[in-house]
């Protein structure tokens, strides 16, 4: 995998991030489905940094510093590593001609 097969790996984790993100605000607006809260995911992954795994209830902890900002910077981190396997899976040539099956099934 090179620099260029690397960016569209980035490219491609951030934009079907963002899909997934625009699908829970069309969710909230239609079906007043609540957003999902990544503060709460920047909040369990500064515990855990500090060794902390498992909480009763995350919503409960002490609020952490830049939370907000560190879940949705995650949000997105695992959407590149969830893009990684697409090549690693199906090959890099999948991300010259991507196709919809690999991509269903890793989503």
């Amino acid at each position: 995998m090179d620099t260029d097969d690397l960016m569209l790996v980035v490219i491609t984790g951030i934009g079907a991030t963002a899909v997934t993100d625009i699908w829970a605000i069309a969710r909230k607006g239609v079906l007043t489905i609540p957003l999902p809260n990544f503060a709460l995911v920047g909040r369990w992954i500064v515990h855990l940094a500090h060794g902390r795994v498992r909480h009763d209830s995350i919503a409960a902890a002490p609020p952490v510093r830049a939370e907000r900002a560190i879940g949705w910077t995650v949000h997105y981190l695992i959407g590149v590593v969830f893009a990684l396997l697409m090549p690693a899976i199906w090959g890099v040539e999948w991300l010259r001609r991507p196709t919809l099956l690999p991509a269903l099934i890793v989503g």
